[in-house]
């Protein structure tokens, strides 16, 4: 063998840009370091709140799932300030976590998140009480200014960003 021809190719490589660095298009509000529960089965969604929501001066603790989620709550429910949770995750859904949440502390301020049946989904999440939904996929300064509107918007703190979750 050892016919044929070699091919080099120099590509340029891509530099990642954090979040920090990205040009400024928008204000967008900052935490004063409230605890914010993330509850959704996807790895990644969680990671990338979690990584949005600490850039913008949240703390988060994150749930896989149901079981995991109330656990969460039950232990630091004094410190939750928001629980953002995905509806559609297999054993139990969101909307049953935001049941037992509400029986937990009916004051609970609670953000349900879903994709599928939009319209299907905010009936049964306003059926059980809940107020804020977001529509998936949702960027950073939807969810980022409905978490200043839940908490109050007497924040003058923001910072520039274009990040999109």
């Amino acid at each position: 063998m050892g016919i044929g021809t070699r091919f080099q190719i120099y590509l340029p490589s891509i530099e990642c840009i954090s979040l920090e660095h990205v040009e400024a298009t928008t204000l967008l509000p900052r935490g004063r370091g409230e605890l914010i529960l993330v509850v959704d089965d996807e790895s990644a969604v969680r990671q990338v709140t979690k990584q949005t929501l600490e850039s913008f001066g949240y703390r988060v603790a994150l749930a896989s799932d149901g079981a995991e989620a109330l656990a969460i709550y039950a232990q630091r429910q004094a410190e939750v300030a928001v629980v953002l949770t995905d509806i559609n995750m297999p054993i139990m859904d969101g909307l049953a976590i935001i049941r037992v949440i509400l029986k937990m502390n009916p004051a609970a301020q609670i953000i349900a998140a879903s994709g599928l049946d939009i319209n299907g989904e905010t009936a049964r999440f306003g059926d059980v009480g809940g107020k804020y939904f977001l529509s998936k996929p949702y960027s950073a300064d939807i969810l980022l200014q409905l978490l200043r509107k839940i908490l109050g918007e007497d924040s003058q703190d923001s910072i520039s960003s274009s990040s999109v979750l």
